[in-house]
């Protein structure tokens, strides 16, 4: 529960921050983070099949966002945590 709770706090600041629709947090059966001993989340922030990844994972001003969504994510999730 508290890695859903974090993946769906780091999917809606990404969606807030790049002006995007968040696709949600699924489960995946990642043995790594089934192993692990906290909350532990795999994160695409971006397809590198679709069309201007390009343009976007080059542009400074994207990734200072995609930075300060997650940074605000883990800072509530710390948060609602104490």
């Amino acid at each position: 529960p508290r890695a859903r709770r974090l993946g769906g706090l780091l999917v809606a600041s990404l969606a807030q921050e790049l002006g995007r629709a968040g696709a949600g947090v699924e489960e995946w059966p990642v043995p790594l983070l089934r192993a692990a001993t906290m909350p532990a989340v795999y994160l695409i922030v971006d397809d590198l099949g679709a069309p201007g990844v390009d343009q976007r994972l080059n542009d400074p001003e994207q990734l200072r966002g995609v930075v300060r969504a997650l940074l605000a994510a883990l800072d509530r999730y710390r948060r609602e945590a104490s």
